[in-house]
């Protein structure tokens, strides 16, 4: 008996990529403009992707037990994660606190 969950293969199109890494911008910019300031340690900006992965996983729940049928807040959801995710990544080099011996040794 397979107890994998079902699995769907799809290969995403250059076109379907900049659609999609254009809908995270919006959710980007959103955020930028809304929440100006961005931590400056890591735990915290790593605190608010998981904030909204957290958020995303309710409307996948949701959308399981049928208390939302549709896929437009997952979707959201997915959409603000991976923009919190962009956001971390632009300010990784400019954090406070304690780098890693790996990081010291790769800038001398």
């Amino acid at each position: 008996m397979n107890t994998k969950p079902e699995q769907v293969r799809q290969i995403t199109s250059h076109h379907h990529f900049v659609l999609l890494t254009s809908e995270v911008e919006v959710h980007l910019r959103f955020a930028e403009d809304k929440f100006p300031l961005w931590p400056k340690d890591l735990l915290h900006g790593d605190a608010i992707i998981n904030e909204e992965k957290g958020e995303a996983t309710q409307a996948a729940i949701d959308n399981v037990w049928g208390r939302d049928l549709t896929l437009a807040k997952y979707r959201t959801e997915l959409m603000q994660t991976a923009a919190m995710c962009i956001r971390q990544m632009a300010y990784i080099d400019q954090y406070c606190g304690y780098a890693s011996t790996e990081d010291a040794d790769a800038s001398n």
